[in-house]
């Protein structure tokens, strides 16, 4: 746990939610991250209420439940330690994801417009629809502008560029699916340059459900109030 928890969860955090439209939904996600010629898969079952509450269930290697809310309070939960971990960020908010805008029909923008981005020009070419947007003073020490590019009104790519327009990160969308009425990439591919390497994941998403009674054991799951604080 701590700090590489904590950049993992974040990292997740960025590109997984679910839809408000529901009271309650869940679904397994696996999660392949390939850096430095190493691959690592994580496999989790993910469970999000209307409330902004969401719960995300590590069965293994070590078992971790994880919750955050619409406020970006995090709890990462080792129930063999009883031991809980704890961060409030904005960034971690159960709203503050792409998969998000997918399920809430706003992928026309994917919430950039939200966070402050300008839209700076808008072209087609090809048959796609590529908008860029210019990055508010506060990010922009982490990157300049997005690119945007949809596809047959989906949304396909993300590309973060720094001041000198080098790509610093791409997001590709694919594998899309009709979930209850959305239209949903079930694929989601990660490249984020590092020096003179580059990290690359996959995340999809499978076997959603809806309701019923097998999502309130998670749902409802709260950290025991006897567990240990750790920093």
């Amino acid at each position: 746990m701590k700090v590489c928890l904590f950049s993992f969860f974040i990292s997740f955090f960025l590109t997984t939610v679910f839809p408000q439209d529901f009271k309650k939904v869940g679904l397994d996600m696996t999660k392949r991250i390939n850096s430095h010629g190493v691959t690592q898969t994580v496999e989790a079952k993910v469970f999000y209420s209307s409330d902004g509450k969401m719960i995300t269930y590590y069965p293994s290697p070590n078992e971790l439940y994880v919750i955050n809310n619409a406020d970006g309070e995090l709890k990462i939960y080792n129930p063999s330690k009883n031991e809980v971990f704890q961060r409030v960020n904005y960034a971690l908010s159960s709203e503050n994801s792409h998969l998000y805008y997918f399920f809430q029909n706003k992928s026309d923008d994917m919430g950039l417009n939200k966070l402050g981005f300008k839209l700076r020009k808008s072209e087609l070419k090809d048959g796609l629809l590529i908008s860029t947007w210019t990055a508010p003073m506060e990010m922009q020490k982490a990157f300049s502008t997005i690119e945007l590019v949809h596809k047959d009104s989906r949304a396909i790519f993300l590309g973060y560029k720094d001041r000198k327009e080098r790509l610093l990160k791409k997001i590709y969308f694919y594998d899309y699916a009709d979930i209850f009425d959305f239209s949903i990439p079930q694929s989601i591919t990660e490249i984020d340059y590092i020096e003179k390497d580059s990290v690359i994941s996959k995340t999809t998403f499978s076997n959603f459900i809806v309701e019923g009674s097998s999502l309130d054991r998670y749902i409802n799951f709260a950290v025991p109030s006897n567990a240990k604080l750790i920093e």
